[in-house]
């Protein structure tokens, strides 16, 4: 347990017995209105194994149990490091200004890249002379420049206070963020933001409903990204930003399976599985108002992820490692000190299909939509696991897929070409690709085989129904009564 103490100053009372019935034996005391709170380290608990203290409750007796703990971590007094519902306005307030910058730039250096020229504003926060955050923003653009949070403050629940004060104040519609960043990107989107472009290390995030026009890039590096997509998606010299859609990342031969019963809400609960590479993530985060969950971060969780930060992650994945996935939690440092209870089965194919029901258990019991992605499905999932589900599984070739996934992995900037190629002809040199895809397939013929059903019960005694075969039909041959044979 985390154990919290209020800091300031406040009236304190005590319950009468009517409020509660054993405040003599719990000597407790009550703060009736808001209180800030800090975070003073963590506990371990256990039941002593004494019997419970009786006493009167109403008409009732009850047992009240003493528990005994110990000290796992001790944290700096003067620091905060958990809290809920602490106000940002509780806190004081300047300008970015050079000064500021210079003041505290010391105790808080990455005011160093805050920007005070005449189309930028921001602000610092400060508890007395700390700093809580900070924030900057191009008010000429809309583009939030910087976002940052002392490291002593974060987790009590300031960031989308911060996003409120960028996006309704100065009036922010856009900004950037390093794809590696996974908590900031799923901050954002929960906040209502969404991604209309992406490069090699960052995704660009623009807020729902706002028209972002690429022509009007305002950085380098936004100038660059959208000639390279020129490029390499119009070697024709078309009008790009008239002919460019997303029939450039999806690719028609993509199978969805059931997914006009998730987008309807008749199910909540959808799997999207393909090659590494073949943009099953992009295409799940463009799932409007639904959370969507990597089955990566699933696998190698303690190696990304504080308990903490999963639980901003999203509760259907920081309640499974906090139930059935307790058993899968320990890092490689774990293993390699000896202090792991190491889970002695198949790691991989067993957290997934743990990871699976649970999730499948999950969406039953909430009202929310979710969406789950990774390779990881056709590797251990057996496809009739997910038939009343729904499922999206990317047509991407195994060639494109190592190439976007050969791109994504090469680490270095200054050597990116050939670090490049070198990641792509491992790949493409490696046996595991051909499994992959052969393994991928099985999903594609379960699946195609469970749509040709539907579609073959559907058309029963029916004539001239429409149906949606592909996202765009070809007319094949066509009669005078415009009735279309379709290729």
């Amino acid at each position: 347990f985390y154990v919290h103490v209020p800091y300031g100053s406040y009236d304190v009372i005590t319950p009468t017995k009517s409020q509660v019935p054993d405040v003599e034996i719990t000597k407790e005391r009550w703060i009736c209105s808001d209180v800030k709170i800090k975070c003073i380290g963590k506990i371990r608990t256990w039941d002593k194994g004494e019997p419970g203290i009786k006493f009167k409750y109403g008409n009732k007796t009850a047992e009240l149990y003493e528990w005994d703990y110990e000290w796992i971590e001790k944290y700096d007094k003067d620091s905060i490091s958990e809290s809920s519902n602490i106000s940002l306005s509780s806190f004081g307030r300047i300008e970015v200004t050079d000064k500021s910058i210079n003041d505290h730039k010391s105790e808080a250096k990455y005011l160093k890249h805050f920007r005070t020229d005449k189309d930028y504003k921001g602000y610092i926060y400060l508890d007395k002379d700390s700093v809580v955050c900070a924030l900057n923003v191009n008010v000429k653009t809309g583009l939030i420049q910087a976002i940052e949070i002392s490291k002593n403050y974060q987790g009590i629940g300031l960031s989308y206070q911060i996003l409120d004060v960028c996006c309704k104040e100065l009036k922010a519609t856009h900004l950037t963020v390093r794809k590696y960043n996974k908590i900031a990107i799923h901050v954002y989107e929960k906040y209502g933001f969404e991604i209309y472009k992406e490069d090699e290390n960052s995704y660009y995030m623009k807020l729902k409903n706002v028209s972002i026009d690429m022509r009007e890039a305002t950085t380098k590096e936004q100038k660059s990204i959208f000639k390279h997509m020129e490029e390499i998606s119009n070697p024709t010299g078309l009008n790009f930003y008239n002919s460019f859609d997303e029939g450039y990342i999806f690719n028609d031969k993509d199978i969805y399976y059931n997914k006009d019963k998730f987008d309807s809400g008749e199910i909540n609960l959808c799997f999207i599985t393909g090659l590494s590479g073949s943009g099953k993530s992009t295409m799940g985060r463009g799932m409007k108002d639904a959370e969507h969950y990597e089955l990566d971060d699933v696998v190698a969780n303690k190696l990304h992820f504080t308990m903490n930060q999963m639980k901003e992650y999203g509760d259907l994945i920081y309640s499974f490692f906090n139930g059935p996935g307790k058993k899968y939690w320990y890092t490689k440092e774990d293993v390699e000190n000896g202090t792991a209870k190491l889970y002695t089965g198949n790691y991989e194919k067993d957290i997934i299909n743990d990871f699976i029901d649970y999730s499948i258990s999950y969406a039953k019991s909430h009202k929310g939509k979710y969406v789950l992605d990774g390779i990881w499905l056709y590797m251990y999932v057996s496809p009739e696991k997910l038939k009343d589900y729904a499922v999206c599984i990317k047509g991407t070739s195994a060639l494109i897929s190592n190439i976007r996934a050969a791109k994504r992995d090469a680490k270095s900037e200054e050597k990116r070409k050939i670090d490049y190629a070198k990641h792509f002809i491992r790949r493409v040199t490696n046996p595991t690709s051909f499994i992959d895809e052969k393994d991928v397939q099985k999903y594609r013929d379960y699946f195609s085989k469970l749509m040709k059903k539907d579609v073959k019960e559907s058309m029963s005694g029916t004539i001239g129904a429409a149906l949606p075969l592909t996202p765009s039909p070809v007319p094949y041959e066509s009669n005078k009564d415009n009735y279309y044979i379709i290729q």
